[in-house]
């Protein structure tokens, strides 16, 4: 089996962010200024194909974070699209999908970081909402 590198990784990721990204293309009427930011993206992710991991610099590392986040999305897409409790060959694909995201996911936030989304899940913290209503409310 062949070794899993980070290389590898950043392609595989760029395959699965291109269908997105495509996909994404699709749903925009063609006067719509949204499909020049797509194509921006696409263009990008195309001329990342070629490049090492660990070569990546700063443009090239904010379009890989890029890649990452469009293939977790996704492949977490495909998984969800086999239904809330799969069975036989789609319970397989949702397993197989929601491994390959977890593992880009898992890449993603140890070289390249967090998204803000999750640095900001990361500083919450839990309130008890009875609590919080009734000193908010309550007199």
């Amino acid at each position: 089996m062949p070794r899993i590198t980070p290389t590898s990784l950043l392609r595989q990721a760029i395959n699965s962010a291109l269908k997105d990204r495509r996909n994404f293309l699709d749903c925009h009427a063609s006067g719509d200024p949204m499909r020049v930011t797509i194509q921006g993206d696409i263009d990008r992710l195309e001329a990342l194909r070629s490049a090492r991991f660990e070569d990546l610099d700063e443009a090239q590392r904010r379009t890989a974070f890029l890649a990452f986040v469009c293939a977790e999305s996704w492949h977490d897409s495909l998984a969800d699209s086999m239904g809330k409790a799969p069975r036989g060959e789609n319970a397989l694909y949702a397993k197989r999908n929601r491994r390959i995201a977890e593992r880009l996911r898992t890449l993603r936030r140890a070289t390249l970081g967090l998204s803000r989304h999750e640095a900001h899940v990361q500083e919450c913290r839990e309130v008890n909402i009875f609590d919080f209503l009734q000193k908010r409310f309550l007199p």
